[in-house]
């Protein structure tokens, strides 16, 4: 017993021992990031000094584009720039090693949409601007120094003013509808404060989205929706640069959302009504503001009871475009 006691009695100091040990490490690895911290938050508040006069009017030319791009009316036909631009606009990508001089921002947008914004914005290198506290963030000074460059580093911004937009949506039965988008984009140069061009927009999202199971498939396709407005304004301002209007220019974008919805009608209407033999559909814009729906059919008289088409049919092409629309069948050929 008396062994006993005395190895309990060792095994208490052993881990007494280890255990003050830890806690000193602890405090001293503590120490070590405080001051890290205090050294690193010196660092970039010299670095936000030497910065802030180029950054502050850099950021001041941003603002002052903002103001105007608020202040104009919408962009329906594309206001083409007189020259190339020069410097030649790059997008500026995610990276501190990028060398872009170009950035898009999205303003007065509605808040069920949203538009990426690209370094430096996205972060908010403005912050760095104003007092670094000891601890403000876990940046090292060398990747706030690179982010001051990139802000310092634009030549352009491009300013992405959503009109109109419906959010895309998905019921439990899985059925998906892709979310819309309209408005302009102004490209302002930070040198001169003047705005270059501008081009309108329209963006629709692909008939298929896949989501994940686990989370709010709605709030999935919303993030997804964003990043199909982002891509599609950036391509569309390639090719408004180029001189020629892209695959988001309203006019090619009203004629694809128009096929899309003959291509849905068209869909639904296959199985309930296969003794028709549905052939095709088309959507066009009718009289009054009404879509006018067009079915061609092996036997149009199947949608056709009583000489008018059937309300399942009016109930269906309702439900694809979301609002009631003149309905023919006809034969076809």
């Amino acid at each position: 017993m008396k062994n006993i006691g005395i190895a309990v009695l060792v095994l208490a100091v052993v881990l007494g021992g280890l255990i003050y040990r830890d806690k000193r490490k602890k405090a001293e690895h503590a120490a070590e990031y405080e001051a890290t911290l205090r050294v690193a938050g010196e660092a970039r508040r010299k670095i936000a000094a030497s910065h802030r006069a180029a950054s502050m009017a850099k950021l001041d030319a941003v603002k002052a584009a903002i103001a105007h791009a608020q202040s104009e009316p919408p962009v329906t036909v594309a206001v083409p720039v007189a020259a190339p631009p020069s410097p030649e606009p790059v997008l500026a990508r995610t990276g501190y090693t990028d060398k872009g001089n170009l950035v898009i921002a999205g303003i007065a947008r509605p808040d069920a949409i949203k538009i990426a914004l690209v370094p430096p914005f996205r972060h908010g290198a403005e912050n760095y601007l104003g007092t670094v506290s000891d601890n403000y963030d876990n940046n090292p000074p060398d990747a706030v120094e690179k982010k001051f460059e990139q802000l310092e580093r634009l030549e352009y911004v491009l300013l992405v003013r959503i009109t109109e937009a419906s959010a895309p949506s998905a019921d439990v039965g899985g059925r998906f509808v892709g979310g819309r988008a309209s408005g302009d984009a102004a490209l302002y140069s930070l040198a001169s404060g003047k705005r270059l061009g501008a081009f309108p927009f329209a963006v629709l999202q692909p008939d298929q989205a896949s989501v994940s199971k686990n989370g709010d498939a709605n709030a999935q396709l919303l993030d997804m929706f964003a990043v199909t407005v982002a891509s599609s304004v950036e391509r569309e301002l390639t090719s408004f640069l180029a001189g020629k209007a892209g695959a988001a220019a309203p006019g090619v974008a009203d004629a694809a959302d128009l096929a899309r919805f003959a291509r849905k009608i068209e869909m639904e209407l296959g199985l309930p009504y296969v003794a028709a033999s549905v052939k095709k559909v088309t959507v066009e814009h009718g009289d009054g503001g009404r879509p006018l729906v067009t079915i061609y059919a092996g036997t149009p008289k199947q949608l056709l009871p009583g000489g008018k088409i059937s309300a399942g049919v009016a109930d269906l092409v309702k439900r694809v475009l979301g609002v009631e629309a003149d309905i023919r069948a006809e034969q076809a050929k």
